[in-house]
């Protein structure tokens, strides 16, 4: 177990690629651009925390990690061939970083892990880690066959007539959110014949002493 060099790039880069084979980016994220994975690679062994596991020189594992902000450091990758796994060397390689962190005066380290890795999470969670943030993912076209479409334009309109306006502001209130289209619908004036009595827009209608007025709701 050691500190990795520039010179172990091209060795790291190699077990990258095996990582990468083995566990494929998440979906969200669309996939690797290997060429820009493999530049950070460079850039962390040459300027953050790199160290490289080998069994009779030949390497079998590695692990990348670099400061985020004051305080909080990130593990960016710790892989193990097949091989080597389960001798302890996952362990050691944690156990490297967590000095250098120390060092550095690193008090809190995270990392993101596929959902799917249960190996990887299960020793994660023996180590102490615990899970903070989740991120949900899903096809828009699987989303839309679950909910629906909403189409664009639509509108829908109910109206009254009544002399107790707080009591319609309040079904208003209470029923038009729970529709579809995330509206919280408005109240708005009705119809020509009558006369604007109020700034929200109730209309009297000549000849009757109810308030006209529509509510309506839409996208």
């Amino acid at each position: 177990m050691r500190r990795a060099a520039a010179e172990d790039f091209d060795a790291i880069a190699e077990l990258w690629r095996q990582f990468d084979h083995e566990l494929p980016p998440p979906t969200h994220e669309g996939p690797a651009n290997v060429e820009q994975e493999l530049e950070e690679v460079r850039e962390i062994i040459a300027s953050e925390i790199a160290f490289v596991a080998e069994d009779e020189g030949t390497p079998v594992g590695f692990a990348l990690a670099r400061r985020r902000a004051p305080g909080f450091g990130t593990l960016t990758d710790l892989y193990v061939v097949q091989d080597a796994r389960r001798s302890g060397v996952g362990t050691e390689l944690m156990r490297e970083v967590l000095a250098a962190f120390r060092s550095l005066g690193i008090e809190q380290l995270d990392l993101d892990v596929l959902a799917s890795n249960n190996v990887a999470r299960s020793l994660y969670a023996r180590w102490g880690l615990k899970d903070e943030v989740v991120i949900m993912t899903a096809a828009v076209a699987d989303l839309e066959a679950r909910l629906g479409r909403q189409e664009a334009g639509s509108f829908g309109s109910i109206h009254i007539q009544s002399d107790d306006l707080s009591a319609v502001q309040q079904a208003v209130g209470q029923f038009v959110p729970r529709l579809p289209g995330g509206s919280r619908g408005s109240l708005a004036p009705a119809g020509s014949p009558c006369t604007t009595t109020s700034a929200i827009g109730i209309r009297r209608c000549s000849g009757d002493s109810r308030a006209s007025f529509a509510t309506g709701w839409g996208p």
